[in-house]
């Protein structure tokens, strides 16, 4: 106790008695997570009006989930406080199955938000030194013994930038991907242009920059990679994330890296009871809404040229078999696959099927569907256009590997629950 004399107040007592627990429990911990981002438009342009399906439950806005997934603690603890309210409401109904994070979980959360909110950031950044890893193992089993006071970070990859986004001051952030920069449905233009891009750290510039640590991935350029070692800067190794658990595991691991376990933490609780609301709201629909005979048979269709069904090696096959876990009465054919994250779906198999309800991944919004349904004048037989289901969702987002994968899972479910609306 005597060593952290110093930092004792009124406004942190609660926290520095419980530090020494956070030092116990505290080590890569990942919530349990079941087997397992555009915004979704209604061919037609009807406007979505999920809340007045579950209108006893919690308001649950996307604009208010982006803005916790970019970094907003207060909302985020805001947000997990209404959701375990909305779980006791569901299990008060006799709804079975509902899912809350556990009280261990909610508890890290609460404490978490207390010490963002109230300390000051040079007692946040000591809890965070003390509590971080001393020695970390990257993607590559690469032994990394950070400093214990680093603030210059340096992305090289889409995923550990969005990660870094949401953990740490701006400042700490020396430049990031300018490919990122188009990520405009994340973030801000005048946020991501406010950063200068990493292609241009080279030479003289990266060396007057002196990044404490660089993130790469394993499909960074080798040159670049190089080039960082020459300089002898840190480098920890991001590879390939499969899975929901791959992506906290990683926001714990770049969390530790960076010397914010705090907050990386918090994120991964976030995650973790988004995912949560999202399943109790489907089985909210499934138990309590679902009286619709004409709509049992989804379909996820990317369209490149060609229509494309994602496999469960993928992210979105991933969550649309969450989606079937806690919403069983509906279809939605996930193939499984040896190693293709997508495989062919032929417009025979499509009629053959047919959907009640299409979600439609593009990357040209409208002027995508219009050209998908001028290619396939056939599919407007479908039940799924004749009751207008047809709903279109960004591609790119859907299988970006970053806690906004819980943005792309609320896409899928606000598409399914207007299904209901229409």
């Amino acid at each position: 106790m005597k060593r952290y004399s110093i930092f004792i107040s009124i406004y942190v007592f609660l926290p520095f008695l419980v530090l020494s627990w956070w030092a116990w429990v505290f080590h890569f911990r990942i919530p349990p997570v079941s087997s397992l981002v555009g915004h979704p438009i209604i061919a037609g342009d009807l406007a979505l009006r999920t809340h007045e399906l579950l209108p006893y439950l919690s308001s649950f806005e996307r604009d208010f989930l982006l803005k916790a997934l970019s970094g907003d603690y207060k909302l985020m603890i805001q947000l997990i406080r209404a959701w375990d309210e909305d779980a006791n409401t569901l299990i008060g109904m006799g709804l079975q199955g509902i899912q809350r994070l556990t009280s261990d979980g909610l508890f890290q959360s609460q404490l978490i938000a207390h010490l963002i909110e109230t300390t000051s950031s040079e007692q946040l950044e000591q809890f965070n030194i003390q509590l971080s890893h001393k020695t970390l193992y990257d993607d590559l089993s690469h032994a990394i013994t950070p400093k214990p006071k680093i603030s210059r970070f340096l992305p090289q990859s889409y995923v550990a930038t969005s990660m870094l986004l949401a953990i740490l001051p701006y400042k700490q952030i020396i430049a990031i991907p300018e490919g990122y920069k188009t990520l405009t449905e994340l973030h801000s233009p005048q946020l991501l242009n406010a950063f200068a891009s990493a292609e241009t750290f080279k030479g003289e510039k990266l060396f007057l920059s002196k990044p404490d640590l660089a993130f790469v991935s394993h499909y960074s350029h080798p040159q670049t990679v190089e080039m960082l070692k020459n300089q002898s800067i840190e480098l920890f190794t991001i590879q390939q994330i499969n899975t929901l658990a791959d992506i906290q595991s990683t926001i714990l691991k770049i969390g530790h890296a960076a010397k914010h376990p705090l907050e990386s933490q918090l994120l991964v609780h976030f995650m973790d009871a988004t995912l949560k609301a999202i399943d109790n709201r489907l089985v909210a629909i499934s138990q309590n809404v679902h009286d619709d005979q004409s709509f049992n048979r989804l379909m996820y269709i990317c369209y490149h040229h060609h229509n494309l069904i994602p496999t469960k090696n993928s992210l979105t096959g991933q969550l649309l078999h969450r989606i079937l876990t806690y919403h069983p009465k509906l279809n939605c054919p996930i193939p499984e696959a040896d190693y293709e994250w997508r495989i062919s779906c032929e417009q025979e198999n499509l009629l053959n099927y047919s959907p009640d309800c299409i979600v439609l991944a593009l990357p040209g919004g409208k002027i995508g569907f219009k050209r998908w349904l001028d290619e396939h004048p056939v599919l407007r037989d479908l039940n799924a256009y004749k009751h207008n289901r047809i709903f279109i969702l960004d591609e790119s987002l859907q299988e970006f590997p970053s806690h906004h994968i819980s943005l792309a899972y609320f896409d899928l479910y606000q598409a399914i629950a207007a299904a209901y609306c229409l």
